[in-house]
């Protein structure tokens, strides 16, 4: 009996069921942040109407604030709502699917294969595609919006100061292009070292009677600690960069806000840029910091 191969699926074609919750996924996240940039710049305006009037039209304003941080937490409380409802349909979509082309297959494919790398499939590997197109589209796209809309807001207030802003960001992306470079080998490795995991307890669990009569189990101790300590340096290697990787933002990152200050000081004494938009700008620049690290 002819075995049907295994075929590919291009990403589209994966998605293609899954277009309209991801369509409103996005739709939520648009929303939600949209209403995040317009708020520093109406800050800024009633800062500046503090300043020359001297009084502040709590009607309009300070509900028309409350509104929007109103609104911002029911787009966001239904984006999570969506995102998990959808993480949970893809993962059961896709092991239902694995489960049906698996059972299709020769038992010597399943035996080549091995049941160590099929659970991991099964269990790390689908929880990592569930999230992956249920969070981190989301996830970039709302980056994208953020870091897109961020700088227009900067460029919209001061140029020259939108200029010295944004050539820090070069020195902030570059840190995160250099230790993300590294982490991504050390993530596939982790994974790599799930299944060998996997392998070794499925071993232990399968052989055991046979383990005891040979009485050899310090020796399946020894490999299960061998692999388990490996992932343990993995990890601590992960946690090191990124422990390395904080520090050196937030120095950037402070470091960049003190420049911003103290040129944004210099154009307000000159009448070049008022108190709001100054404070409008410090805004936008923090909320760029949060999309680099998403994207990197």
């Amino acid at each position: 009996m002819a075995v049907p191969p295994i075929q590919k699926t291009d990403t589209s074609s994966f998605l293609r069921p899954y277009r309209r919750r991801i369509a409103l996924l996005l739709g939520l996240a648009l929303i939600s942040n949209g209403l995040n940039l317009l708020i520093p710049r109406r800050l800024g305006q009633v800062i500046d109407m503090v300043r020359l009037q001297g009084t502040l039209d709590i009607h309009t304003d300070v509900i028309l604030l409350i509104v929007c941080v109103i609104l911002m937490s029911l787009f966001a409380f239904l984006q999570i709502v969506v995102t998990a409802t959808t993480a949970a349909k893809i993962g059961y979509d896709l092991r239902a699917s694995l489960v049906q082309k698996l059972s299709q297959q020769s038992y010597g494919y399943v035996s080549a294969k091995g049941s160590s790398e099929l659970l991991t499939i099964f269990t790390s590997d689908v929880d990592t595609v569930r999230n992956g197109v249920s969070q981190v589209i989301v996830g970039l796209f709302t980056a994208v919006v953020t870091l897109v809309g961020s700088i227009g807001f900067l460029f919209a207030t001061h140029v020259r100061l939108s200029l010295l802003a944004t050539s820090t960001l070069i020195l902030i992306a570059g840190t995160f292009g250099f230790i993300f470079g590294k982490l991504g080998p050390l993530f596939r490795q982790v994974q790599m070292n799930l299944g060998r995991i996997n392998k070794v307890i499925n071993e232990s669990i399968v052989g055991a009677m046979l383990i005891r009569v040979l009485n050899s189990q310090s020796t399946e101790q020894k490999k299960f600690e061998t692999v388990n300590e490996h992932s343990r340096n993995l990890g601590n290697s992960i946690v090191d960069l990124f422990s390395a990787l904080i520090p050196v933002i937030t120095f950037v990152a402070n470091g960049s806000i003190a420049l911003i200050l103290w040129y944004g000081g210099v154009l307000v004494l000159r009448d070049d840029l008022t108190l709001g938009q100054l404070s409008a700008f410090i805004s936008y620049f923090n909320l760029l910091i949060t999309p680099i690290f998403i994207i990197g």
